[in-house]
């Protein structure tokens, strides 16, 4: 601030509370915090009371100078207590907002929170939307540095490890009574709903994020401020967390793209987590095809994300169109330099394996050699069972010279199977059968080849090799 202002102030030879207040308020602006308390304490010593402007700023500024924790409780203490001498300071919607804005900031903040909130509701406050947001700041996230804390971007904000629900619930409840929603009365009301949907997100709570969509949806879509795409993407991903039916999650995400919503990848790949693990993978077309149609970029989570969901097994019709996908993700990773893995290359093995493919499966292994992978286990063993499908016995041979070549074991009951089924003769059944007899070999191979101790075996196959 211009040393101007400070030499005018100080040349005054009547200040009163007005004068100080508006130094005090100039110096709040231009960031001289310090200053800005140094002064207040003189404006008391002084005798005069400051203005509720006055006492806001310096609550909201208050972490700034006296940092986080008790420390800045106690300054927020003694600034309530100023407030209460005379002429007494009534504390107003933004005195309250802003003492709940600190709470997330200090131990134990979600009680004291609870606690400035029923204070403020006994003297016949009106909370607005900011001040539930607040409240559910405290008791839902952590602290942040001082630079995200100013921003307040609830896309940064960090949750706190607490999934009780009861005061997000209780707070839901008590929007639902309203007819409508108040309208802006703070500046930071249009924060309420995306912070709300991100404590749904924490909790893992699908009736909250149903319940606040609904609430959304039947109000001033102006409460959604400009960061409505958040809010839909969270609920989206919430449900997708959360939500025991993917009917219902898949019909939500209809409803909302591209209507009110282009996903970005993150929500793509909660969607695709979903996928597997309710073992729905006709729903990645779909999903993928809406990808391309809106140019969402993929990345790496998101690709990996599309070939565990294709990992599910599946009726054989399905098995041509799930490896067009892969084959164009594929394409697409190494147009945008995204990183393969051996994972996704066996998911590719995998799927020609199980059509019954086996040229175009063992052109895909030489996708291992081109990235500098060695083969994996699943891999391989898919590999052979579709040379036991084909009845090839030339072709598993190959294979399982390089399972024993990485030092990968293999059950005697597999191996008899694929014995069996290849009509595979005996001198080649003990040749194959010598590549796995030395254990303590199989051990020096896996090490030098740095390969895992215990390859990826089912149970029944790990208790015959006990």
């Amino acid at each position: 601030m211009d040393n101007y202002a400070e030499k005018l102030f100080k040349s005054m030879e009547d200040k009163n509370s007005r004068s100080y207040d508006a130094m005090i308020l100039a110096l709040l602006k231009h960031n001289y915090h310090e200053r800005a308390f140094e002064l207040f304490e003189d404006m008391r010593e002084q005798n005069f009371q400051a203005s509720i402007y006055t006492y806001n700023g310096l609550i909201n500024k208050s972490y700034v100078f006296y940092g986080y924790g008790e420390k800045l409780w106690s300054a927020v203490l003694n600034l309530i207590e100023h407030m209460k001498q005379e002429p007494v300071v009534l504390p107003d919607l933004y005195t309250y907002n802003e003492i709940l804005k600190l709470c997330a900031l200090i131990p134990n903040g979600s009680d004291k929170a609870l606690e400035v909130f029923r204070d403020m509701c006994s003297k016949g406050i009106e909370p607005s939307l900011a001040t539930f947001s607040r409240v559910l700041r405290a008791e839902y996230y952590r602290d942040r540095s001082m630079a995200l804390y100013e921003n307040e971007d609830e896309g940064d904000l960090k949750l706190k490890q607490n999934t009780n629900n009861s005061v997000l619930q209780a707070i839901i409840s008590h929007l639902e009574t309203y007819d409508k929603l108040p309208g802006l009365k703070h500046s930071s009301d249009i924060k309420f709903f995306n912070t709300a949907m991100g404590s749904a997100l924490f909790c893992q709570d699908a009736n909250a994020a149903h319940r606040l969509y609904a609430l959304a949806e039947t109000n001033d879509k102006t409460l959604l401020g400009q960061k409505r795409g958040l809010f839909y993407a969270t609920f989206l991903v919430t449900l997708a967390q959360s939500e025991k039916s993917a009917e219902i999650v898949y019909h939500m995400y209809k409803e909302l793209v591209p209507a009110k919503l282009i996903p970005q990848s993150w929500v793509y790949s909660e969607l695709f987590r979903m996928v597997e693990r309710e073992k729905m993978p006709r729903l990645v077309p779909k999903l993928y095809q809406d990808m391309k149609r809106y140019r969402v970029p993929i990345n790496e989570q998101t690709c990996r994300g599309i070939f565990s969901a294709l990992a599910r097994r599946t009726s054989p019709k399905n098995h041509k169109q799930y490896i067009e996908i892969m084959t164009d993700v594929f394409f697409w990773m190494k147009k945008f330099n995204i990183p393969i893995s051996p994972y996704m290359i066996g998911q590719l093995v995998r799927q020609y394996c199980a059509g019954g493919h086996l040229k175009q499966a063992w052109k895909a292994m030489e996708m291992f050699d081109e990235y500098n992978f060695h083969p994996t286990y699943v891999a391989l063993m898919q590999l052979l069972e579709c040379c036991s499908v084909n009845k090839d016995r030339e072709q598993a041979m190959k294979v399982f010279e390089i399972l024993a070549k990485y030092g990968y074991v293999i059950s005697k009951r597999k191996q008899s199977s694929i014995f069996d089924n290849t009509q595979m003769p005996l001198s080649h059944r003990l040749y194959i059968n010598g590549l796995f007899k030395n254990a303590e070999e199989l051990d020096k191979r896996r090490a030098k080849y740095n390969m895992p101790k215990q390859p990826e075996v089912s149970k029944n196959e790990e208790m015959e090799n006990l």
